[in-house]
């Protein structure tokens, strides 16, 4: 993938290749349709931006990764 980016990249910036962004722009569009049922849904993005869980009895731990100021003295 990260060839074809950069490829992209070259094509669109460096060369100026004409239709160059509109071909990219065509590929892109195609891969955002084909993996549309991966992509945030809209009850999910409105969740989120409420910060309600997903499951209706999550309780949020105290940390996540712990105090990291008390074992490190600082």
């Amino acid at each position: 993938m990260r060839a074809t980016w950069s490829s992209i990249y070259q094509e669109v910036f460096i060369q100026k290749k004409e239709n160059a962004y509109s071909e990219c722009r065509t590929w892109v569009d195609e891969l955002w349709a084909t993996h549309k049922d991966y992509s945030t849904q809209p009850d999910d993005i409105k969740r989120l931006m409420l910060g309600v869980p997903i499951e209706p009895d999550y309780v949020q731990a105290p940390t996540i990764v712990g105090d990291l100021k008390e074992k490190h003295g600082k």
